[in-house]
């Protein structure tokens, strides 16, 4: 109750006296033109953002009310775009969507390109912290695409820094870093502070969730550094709870209280909701670690009740309990000791009052079961006459029951030994169907496995040998093409001499030969570069070919990848981006090497094939616990439930008539049964296919 009081008096106190600057301002709009109006809007929108949201809301719709009325698209998409910000600090993340998107169609209109690549990285963050990372990475990708073609250097580095949180929220660290590094270089090299501060931030958050404070600390002190000196607080409130969070996991207590406390108290001026509750959270865990267990659980039973508050609802209310919160537990020690005394007696005139009405309820109900107790008796004897009247009719009855009873009995015990007869022909019959229909796709899929291992046996052969045939005669082209570079040096160095004596000029002219020379040169390095790639092809050829290999061996799975990928360059070098994150923990794995490029082939076709225009396709390996896993995940068209169910099913197809047999993942499941493994599709309608991959390091 004292917190709700405390809480219900802070309200009050800012709802009288937190507009009379905003109200002063707004009779400033008579007599100003409808640009300059919506102008202002926006500006008292910014200014009222953090003191007053509610406020802050009210004049960014009138601004948008302005700006359709006058039909300005332009000024339309940038009230869209405030609007969906003040909505984003809020928490509001399904509103701020909406409004984002409504930005993005303006801009679109009006062919705003770089508006349009901003608000994309805008809209990408929203769906990051709505965890839709499937629908955030178009949106990352689109940014980017469009900061390329523009030469948009603020663009990519932006694009390539929300990637890196992208990757960071999803735990791909690794990924996170590289996208890190390259925003780092782009904003270093145009000196653009702001942005360096926010990759500073980045780079401590991921060192911090990898469990390396130590290596954070310094990346967040340059991030406050920074922020310090333009004067960003909202990133401050970041940099100081995320340097908080380091000292925490050192162990070093005092220094995270120290900036907890910070944290909180520009987190409450600024009315950061986000950032309260996550302090309220972290002050839990700290004091949990210090054995404040009490304090600690009481941070953690208002962290459960403030959370749904703050994500459902987006109120200022919870902002102030917050404070209340925080202000009672500094002085709570305080309070418990001029407490004491009264609560004793309260507790005294408690217990004395419960016990007086204890008393007149135990002699009320002692009363009313005597009265209860006379009226029962009295009913007792009026239902014993009847009963023994209803007894003399029941014995007659029993008679006639008797004798139908015993005509119903040997009935019903004839037509349970009918009913037997029947359920166990039933049951057999279902046996036997069952059993027929088990053989049957049985050999279904033995026919199926058997044509297919034929037909790839078939290829392994004819692909091993067009392979070593292409093979030497590449070698020859390629030694050729260096022997003959060393005799044209040397011819060339013999010429020399000669075009510098008198009256050559007049036989050989000396620019020409050089221009002879240069083209020349050109021409077999030309050569090279061509024998080389043929030779690369013809080495992928030769390692994938190794279908008829029935025999366990020690391959390097990168390798194998690899060689698939040369193989199938030309389907996906126009519209496919191949991200690869190879873990160096995994060095040889003892498998059917044939076998698994084949499933490899079949996989990453697939992945290929389910993107229609442009996308990507991420392929990363991971080793834990004797298993080693691929995943091979896809930005394609996904597929439905019912798809996904049955995709492992021999002769099931998607595809049309002629592009596909439907084997290829019927004998994928069965190649990795066969190594002692498991393959599993994780997908949904519109949002991508991953397919994971586990096999043993050993059998």
């Amino acid at each position: 109750m004292r917190l709700l009081k405390q809480f219900w008096f802070g309200w009050v106190f800012f709802l009288c006296f937190g507009h009379i600057s905003l109200a002063q301002e707004k009779d400033s709009l008579a007599g100003k033109s409808i640009q300059e109006r919506i102008l202002v809007m926006r500006e008292m929108a910014v200014a009222s953002m953090y003191k007053s949201p509610t406020d802050a809301l009210k004049f960014g719709k009138q601004a948008l009310f302005l700006a359709e009325e006058g039909e300005l698209a332009m000024e339309t998409a940038r009230c869209y775009e405030l609007i969906a910000r003040l909505c984003a600090n809020q928490v509001n993340y399904l509103q701020a969507t909406e409004y984002y998107i409504r930005a993005l169609t303006y801009y679109e209109k009006v062919n705003n390109r770089n508006a349009i690549g901003f608000t994309c990285n805008l809209i990408g963050r929203v769906y990051t912290d709505l965890k839709q990372y499937h629908i955030a990475s178009r949106y990352f990708f689109k940014a980017l695409d469009i900061g390329k073609k523009s030469e948009n250097q603020t663009l990519i580095a932006d694009s390539y820094r929300n990637l890196a949180y992208h990757f960071a929220m999803q735990e791909y660290y690794e990924s996170a870093l590289q996208y890190n590094d390259k925003a780092l270089k782009i904003y270093e090299s145009t000196k653009n502070m702001r942005g360096m501060g926010s990759i500073c931030n980045t780079f401590g958050e991921i060192y911090k969730n990898t469990e390396r404070p130590k290596q954070a600390l310094p990346f967040l002190n340059k991030a406050f550094e920074i922020y310090s000196q333009f004067g960003e607080e909202w990133e401050i409130v970041t940099t100081l709870s995320l340097t908080g969070e380091a000292y925490f996991m050192m162990g070093n207590f005092e220094r995270a209280e120290i900036y907890y406390d910070r944290t909180h108290k520009k987190a409450f001026k600024m009315n950061h909701q986000r950032a309260l509750l996550t302090n309220i959270r972290n002050f839990a865990r700290l004091y949990r670690a210090m054995g404040l267990h009490r304090r600690a659980n009481r941070y953690y039973e208002n962290y459960n009740e403030i959370y749904e508050s703050v994500y459902n609802s987006h109120s200022l209310q919870q902002t102030s309990f917050l404070q209340t919160l925080y202000e009672i537990d500094k002085k709570e020690a305080e309070i418990k000791l001029l407490n004491q005394k009264g609560e004793l007696q309260t507790r005294i005139n408690y217990i004395l009052a419960a016990s007086s009405i204890i008393f007149l309820m135990f002699v009320f109900f002692l009363w009313k079961s005597i009265r209860s107790k006379n009226r029962a008796y009295n009913l007792l004897e009026k239902q014993t006459r009847e009963t023994q009247r209803q007894k003399e009719i029941a014995q007659q009855r029993a008679v006639e029951s008797k004798r139908v009873a015993e005509e119903l009995t040997a009935v019903n015990q004839q037509l349970k030994e009918t009913q037997y007869s029947l359920e166990k022909a039933l049951a057999q019959e279902q046996k036997s169907k069952a059993q027929l229909r088990k053989t049957y796709e049985e050999l279904k899929n033995a026919q199926a496995q058997l044509v297919q291992s034929e037909k790839m046996a078939s290829l392994g052969q004819l692909t091993a040998g067009i392979a070593h045939e292409i093979n030497n005669p590449i070698n020859f082209i390629y030694a050729g093409s260096e022997a003959m570079r060393d005799v044209l040096e040397g011819l060339f160095e013999d010429l020399e001499p000669l075009l510098g004596q008198e009256g050559a000029g007049e036989l050989i002219d000396k620019d020409e030969v050089e221009e002879y020379k240069e083209d020349v040169f050109e021409l077999l390095e030309s050569l090279r570069t061509g024998a080389k790639r043929t030779a690369d092809i013809v080495k992928g050829l030769r390692t994938f070919s190794r279908l008829d290999e029935d025999a366990l061996k020690d391959v390097d799975l990168h390798e194998n990848i690899d060689s698939t990928l040369s193989i199938l360059r030309n389907q996906f070098k126009e519209k496919v981006e191949i991200v690869k994150d190879y873990s160096p923990d995994i060095q040889k794995v003892e498998c059917y090497p044939g076998p698994l490029n084949q499933v490899f082939m079949n996989i990453l076709a697939n992945a290929i094939q389910a993107i229609d225009e442009t996308g990507h396709v991420f392929i990363m390996t991971r080793k834990s616990g004797g298993m080693v896993r691929i995943h091979i995940k896809d930005t394609g068209k996904g597929m439905s439930q019912e798809i996904k169910q049955r995709i492992f099913e021999p002769f099931y197809t998607t595809k049309d008539v002629g592009e596909g047999t439907g084997l290829g993942l019927s004998i994928s499941h069965g190649i990795i049964e066969k190594h002692g493994g498991t393959i599993d599709v994780v997908s949904a309608l519109n949002e991508g296919a991953e397919f994971i991959i586990s096999l043993p390091e050993r059998r």
